[in-house]
Formats: C-alpha cells, sequence, structure tokens
C-alpha cells in the first residue's frame, strides 16, 4: 500500500513540474482527493475509504460534457490489508448555475455544477467481481481551478453477485494541474 501511494505522490509531483508557465492555457488535467464510505452489501470493505484520482476534463464544466477519472481507493482502517480497490469513472455535469444558494457564502466566484457518474471497481479482495456504480453528486462546485464535491450518493451493483449496495463520499477535492 505505501508503494502504491508513493508511486502516485511521484506521479503528481512529475505532472505538477510540467505546469505551463502561461496562465491562459486551459485547465484540463488534475487529480483529486476524496473520502467515501460503503455499506456492507456493496462487497467492498464496510469503512471509510480515502481515495486518490486522476482526471482529465478535456471539454471545460459545460453541461452534458464528460470527463474522465481513474485512481485506487484505500481502506482507512487498521485490518484492512488486501482491501485497496482500482476505480475508473467517467463524470457528466448535468447543470451549470453561476447563481446559485451558496454564492453568498464563498468568498470566491463559484459555479454549482451538479453531476451524474458511472464507473467500475475492481481489485482487492472482489476477486474478479467488478462493482459496477451510479453516482448522483448535487453540491459540486467549481472555482476555476478547483472543484469541491459534497455528500456524493453511490449505488453499487456486482456484477457477477447481483447484489446492489450503496455508499456515501462525503467530500471530494480535486484541483487542476494543467
Amino acid at each position: 500500500m505505501k508503494r502504491i501511494l508513493k508511486a502516485f505522490l511521484v506521479c503528481i509531483l512529475l505532472c505538477s513540474a510540467a505546469l505551463p508557465v502561461s496562465s491562459q492555457s486551459p485547465w484540463i488535467w488534475g487529480y483529486s482527493v476524496s473520502l467515501d464510505g460503503f455499506s456492507s452489501q456493496t462487497k467492498l470493505h464496510p469503512q471509510e475509504h480515502l481515495g486518490f484520482h486522476l482526471f482529465i476534463d478535456p471539454f471545460g464544466k459545460e453541461p452534458f460534457l464528460p470527463d474522465i477519472s481513474a485512481g485506487i481507493l484505500l481502506p482507512t482502517g487498521v485490518n484492512s490489508s488486501g482491501h485497496i480497490f482500482y476505480d475508473v469513472q467517467i463524470g457528466l455535469p448535468v447543470l451549470s448555475l453561476d447563481d446559485h444558494p451558496f454564492s453568498g457564502l464563498l468568498r470566491r466566484e463559484s459555479t454549482l455544477i451538479p453531476g451524474i457518474s458511472a464507473g467500475v471497481m475492481f481489485g482487492g479482495k472482489l476477486q474478479g467481481r467488478p462493482v459496477i456504480s451510479a453516482s448522483l453528486e448535487p453540491v459540486s462546485l467549481y472555482f476555476g481551478d478547483r472543484i469541491l464535491r459534497f455528500l456524493g450518493i453511490r449505488i453499487t451493483y456486482c456484477i457477477k453477485e447481483q447484489t446492489t449496495g450503496w455508499g456515501l463520499r462525503i467530500f471530494d477535492l480535486s484541483h487542476f494541474l494543467f
């Protein structure tokens, strides 16, 4: 687990060293850090998972233009060896509101971009049983160079065992690197 985390951090450092000098360049690539929790029915370890993802958002945060992310979910518990999962998702903002209920509470200009996403998780103790997920992210704030998401709801389905479950993404901080 430490080896994977070190490799991820080295990748982040190399990507940040390649930052464009011009501030006029578009923000396309980035990383995100999240905290997820899953129910016991998901076939994932029923505890908190710290997520590290790399993402590409080539179209910007306009409605119905996709972004793609891939990363790992690391369990935070002590007795959780072998419960590292790989996660690949395609996200889709469904709305873009510049004048939203949270704008008066925030110091920077922001856009509310609620979205949906679909993905697949595999690895760890799933032993060849991929888990498909669909997510709803109602509170997603876009600040130009970063995105804050809170209280995302995730429905999961294990293909092989035909079982469903649910998860909650407590927060997700995405930051564009270049």
